[in-house]
């Protein structure tokens, strides 16, 4: 299927193994031709799903000092996150050859800029305009220390787009969070998990 992430120093095994597992299920049920997958550093919430960035919001009748005013933005468009180039560790780029596997290749555009721009630039970076068959992949690093990691997925296929997002958390063991746009069981059954919900 696809090269196995391998955990840094950062990265607890077990919580790179569950994304391994689920990276693999994402795969099996939606065939995508191309894969990108980008390690963000540090644990990062479900605010940043569907998350386009901040643009300026003009206030043509407002307070006589006040003419605009910066406002969060979440487009019909899906876009990509807008993650600082501090925070992407790391992009791999997946493509799927004829036998069905998932080759390393190099990208023909990366998600992340590796340059600094400003949020509102990213207002326009639609995913869809990157590809029409593809799964992206972020998760977080510094799972050892904090204990907590996070999985964020959109799949592009034709014109249509999902996204979700799940957290982990240690205790003895991971066990799965929260979820957004994705329901609870069908995670767990990516990780093999017998739990289910109460």
């Amino acid at each position: 299927m696809i090269t196995q992430l391998k955990p840094d120093k950062k990265d607890d095994p077990e919580f790179i193994r569950i994304v391994n597992l689920i990276i693999s299920s994402v795969l099996i049920q939606n065939r995508p031709k191309e894969i990108y997958v980008i390690h963000i550093a540090k644990w990062f919430d479900h605010k940043w799903l569907d998350f386009s960035g901040k643009g300026v919001v003009d206030f043509p009748y407002g307070y006589p000092w006040v003419d605009a005013a910066l406002d969060e933005f979440s487009q019909d468009k899906t876009t990509f996150p807008p993650f600082t180039p501090k925070r992407v560790i790391k992009q791999q780029y997946f493509s799927q050859n004829a036998n069905g596997d998932y080759v390393e290749a190099r990208p023909p555009e990366l998600p992340h800029k590796r340059r600094y721009q400003r949020s509102n630039k990213n207002l326009h970076r639609r995913v869809q305009s990157l590809s029409d068959s593809a799964a992206f992949v972020w998760y977080s690093s510094d799972t050892v220390e904090n204990e907590k990691g996070s999985l964020m997925v959109y799949i592009v296929i034709g014109d249509q787009i999902k996204t979700w997002f799940a957290s982990f958390q240690k205790d003895k063991e991971w066990k799965l969070n929260l979820t957004k746009h994705i329901d609870r069981d069908e995670i767990l059954k990516s990780m093999g998990s017998i739990e289910r919900r109460a």
